[in-house]
């Protein structure tokens, strides 16, 4: 993984790799030292598959929940608050 991940780095920081033409880009990928699975990858520019390759999960869930209400009496719910100003007057 070390190899994929210095490449990729020397990619992003140097701006003149931006600008490579395909052949450019090719020979790049061709010095590099890696499977060739990860070498097709990289040149598909298949993210999916190179991180696939690398054990890298390219989804990642994050989910809140609150807590429930009768489980924390001191947390008003939203039926105690008034629904408009009128209401909240009155």
């Amino acid at each position: 993984m070390t190899s994929v991940v210095s490449f990729l780095e020397s990619l992003a920081s140097d701006a003149r790799m931006a600008r490579m033409s395909a052949m450019e880009y090719a020979e790049v990928v061709g010095e590099v030292d890696l499977p060739e699975s990860s070498r097709s990858a990289l040149m598909a520019k298949d993210v999916e598959t190179l991180a696939f390759l690398q054990g890298i999960k390219t989804r990642m869930w994050c989910m809140v929940f609150s807590p429930d209400q009768k489980e924390n009496p001191d947390i008003p719910s939203e039926d105690d608050a008034p629904a408009s100003p009128a209401e909240e007057e009155a």
